[in-house]
């Protein structure tokens, strides 16, 4: 057998670090940050302690990571909708699509909105997941100018942009949450069915 070269190497560990990131996405979100112990994560992916750690120092570590990868994705999605040349409400209708898509399809989507909300309620966290969360509001601000813009053209209804933003970001998180819950058998609605909160009728 030929041994493998340093791609299948990397591309083996990007692999276990992915198994890590999801098993340990619902431990947190089921137990808690506080709960949670290494031991509680190795479980759920099906490894031991030391192969967990010779990939992460520590749950702190592993928590951290995730939290980082919900806000970056996250803000990344909404600056590239922010930069779409379209009609606001047309950036809203594309990245609402894309959301519920993902939710949808991909029960590990679902879950880093889930722990996204935890986090907000929580009381005892890691500093370094403070520090991030310092900037975490990003996507809900691009949010609140996109809706800001809409209004300006004539296809949002008239209120307070804040207001409009959390109504429409609080019913992406229930269904986040509803589907976590449901699972496959959630009927998942149209996103015609949320645009409804922010359009305009004509």
């Amino acid at each position: 057998m030929a041994p493998k070269t340093q791609e299948q190497y990397r591309h083996m560990k990007d692999e276990m670090r992915e198994k890590i990131f999801s098993g340990a996405l619902r431990v947190f979100s089921h137990r808690g940050y506080a709960a949670t112990r290494i031991s509680d994560i190795a479980k759920a992916c099906g490894i031991s302690h030391g192969l967990l750690y010779h990939y992460f120092a520590s749950k702190d570590e592993i928590f951290t990571e995730l939290v980082k990868n919900a806000t970056t994705s996250s803000a990344n999605a909404l600056l590239h909708t922010a930069s779409i040349e379209a009609p606001a409400i047309q950036k809203i209708e594309w990245i609402t699509a894309e959301i519920l898509k993902y939710i949808g399809s991909d029960s590990d989507s679902a879950y880093y909105f889930f722990l996204m909300v935890q986090i907000s309620v929580s009381e005892s966290l890691p500093e370094s997941v403070m520090e991030i969360m310092k900037t975490a509001s990003e996507p809900n601000n691009i949010m609140t100018r996109i809706i800001a813009e809409g209004q300006q053209q004539g296809d949002i209804v008239e209120g307070n942009v804040e207001e409009l933003s959390n109504a429409y970001w609080a019913a992406i998180n229930g269904l986040a949450i509803f589907r976590i819950a449901y699972g496959d058998t959630l009927a998942f609605p149209d996103p015609a069915v949320l645009l409804r909160i922010l359009k305009k009728e004509k």
